[in-house]
């Protein structure tokens, strides 16, 4: 259960090099909890022995409620992550994505420091 405050799987034994989401806030409580779990499971950062790299999470946010780009910036701050903005070329989205949607979606490239 990766919502669960209790769970003891401190994601030591898994990690993962890529992470992609795709409208998955759209309510007030999920930032923090979405972001506990990418913590949790996105690979970490080189070691002290310069070994590995960090994972890297996409994430397409597209506001909702009161969840605004603003709102998901601030909580991947507060956990320590590095985000930058990917651009994108709208004529390029998906025939089911609607220009609405596409106009005021964001794609953040976002990873562990």
């Amino acid at each position: 259960d990766l919502w669960n405050e209790n769970d003891t799987d401190s994601g030591t034994a898994m990690s993962f090099d890529v992470m992609l989401a795709g409208d998955v806030m759209y309510k007030p409580e999920l930032p923090e909890l979405f972001f506990t779990t990418v913590c949790r499971y996105l690979r970490p950062a080189a070691n002290d022995e310069g070994e590995g790299g960090a994972g890297v999470l996409y994430l397409c946010h597209i506001p909702r409620a009161s969840v605004t780009h603003a709102v998901v910036l601030d909580a991947a701050e507060r956990f320590g992550l590095e985000v930058t903005v990917v651009d994108v070329d709208l004529e390029t989205r998906p025939a089911g994505c609607p220009m609405i949607d596409a106009e005021g979606a964001v794609v953040y490239r976002i990873c562990k420091r």
